[in-house]
């Protein structure tokens, strides 16, 4: 921690505190989660399931990147160094007092899937996915996922650790079963974030698991049977025998969410976890088409410039290598020119034509060599030895089929690309 120097106080939670704070060397923002638990080891803390989550989920640029681990083995204690990100979304629902514009929210819900199908991608659970651990920066609405110490791997069958998410955000599966939930756990608390985001307060507002329930079954209802046998069968709360009732619907509740995305809702929010969609099918859902158009058009000017880029790096180097050649004495009267010189010169004249077409960039210094129909090659002899006697220039002519037009000497300079 000397390196840092602590600005401020950014949240606490139950198991750490998040500080802002300053590099000494680079000047660099950052915030730094310093954990309440005391560690013994570095091997206890490389074990530690919130580093090793993090670390397998970096590259990602929905995913909130980490910098480097704390650890004073003295003390014991802790601290995690990530970017520091401008506020989460519950202080962004906080602040407001209207609704953000639907556009905004379809963003931010279309980075949280983003980032959330790559934590499913590497075979993870976030299990904590809530307003208060998605970050973003406002200035150009940029959301990263972060806090991963519920984190785990989602490999298996379970049951898994029943007490995960914040209740408000749990999923059906969780609050009434033995562990039986799997990724579509955290599409669940997606949709619980995205009502939030249009609304401004939360959709299941719980004091506790039965009234998580009762207000789950208020809004959606009561699920068939079929489902209530399963959860009976899954799970030994109790909380699965209710009287069944028709909730009020979500439309209802969010009537400036436009029809689109309430059809996306609706999926994110299925009772049934089966009838869930994943994150990968909400995102190719309509309601996140300019997104999707938006990122085919940015990967294919990516995909351009590196294709240009590995274009203008293989003229330069065809380039170099025909200046190269055409710097030796190549041919004399006494020596026609051989096989491998004529197949090295037809090879760096054409590529080297070719990529000044497709780029049409001006010949600097003399032209390369040029490949007419009849696959004769002219060449500008440049050279000191390069000048043919006239009563040679018939005999070469017919051994190799080239004709030769000998020019002044010029100077073959190439700029530094």
């Amino acid at each position: 921690m000397q390196s840092y120097r602590i600005l401020g106080r950014k949240g606490e939670g139950t198991f750490s505190e998040v500080f802002k704070a300053q590099d000494k060397n680079s000047k660099t923002l950052v915030a730094i989660k310093c954990m309440k638990k005391r560690f013994s080891s570095m091997e206890q803390v490389n074990n530690l399931r919130e580093i090793q989550s993090i670390r397998r989920l970096q590259s990602h640029p929905n995913i909130v990147k980490f910098i480097h681990v704390l650890f004073d083995r003295s003390s014991g204690s802790l601290a995690l160094v990530f970017e520091l990100m401008g506020m989460n979304l519950y202080d962004l629902i906080k602040s407001r007092k209207d609704y953000l514009p639907e556009e905004q929210i379809a963003y931010l819900m279309y980075q949280i899937l983003k980032g959330l199908e790559h934590i499913h991608n590497s075979g993870m659970l976030h299990r904590d996915i809530k307003p208060e651990n998605l970050l973003i920066n406002l200035e150009d609405n940029t959301l990263k996922i972060a806090d991963f110490g519920s984190a785990r791997s989602g490999r298996g069958n379970g049951p898994f650790t029943e007490y995960i998410s914040t209740r408000w955000y749990r999923a059906p599966e969780c609050l009434l079963t033995n562990g039986c939930y799997k990724s579509k756990m955290d599409i669940w608390s997606v949709g619980c974030v995205f009502f939030e985001l249009c609304t401004l307060y939360p959709l299941f507002p719980g004091s506790n698991e039965l009234d998580q329930i009762h207000r789950i079954h208020s809004v959606l209802g009561t699920p068939p049977l079929g489902d209530l046998f399963w959860f009976k069968a899954a799970g030994q709360h109790g909380l699965v025998d209710c009287v069944p009732r028709t909730g009020s619907g979500l439309a209802a509740l969010v009537p400036n969410l436009s029809a689109c995305g309430m059809n996306l809702m609706t999926k994110l929010l299925a009772y049934n976890e089966c009838e869930r969609s994943t994150a990968k099918e909400a995102l190719r859902h309509p309601y996140f088409k300019r997104f999707r158009e938006m990122d085919l058009t940015q990967g294919s000017g990516r995909r351009r410039h590196h294709h240009r880029s590995s274009k203008r790096a293989t003229l330069e180097l065809n380039e170099r290598s025909l200046r190269d050649t055409l710097k030796k004495p190549t041919i004399s009267a006494r020596d026609p020119p051989t096989e491998k010189f004529m197949r090295t010169s037809i090879q760096h004249s054409s590529i080297a034509q070719e990529l000044h077409r497709e780029y049409q960039l001006p010949y600097i210094g003399t032209p390369p060599l040029e490949v007419n129909s009849s696959s004769n090659i002219t060449v500008n002899c440049s050279c000191k030895h390069s000048r043919i006697h006239s009563s040679k220039l018939e005999e070469l002519t017919n051994i190799s089929n080239l004709n030769f037009s000998d020019k002044k000497k010029r100077r073959h300079s190439l700029p530094k690309i």
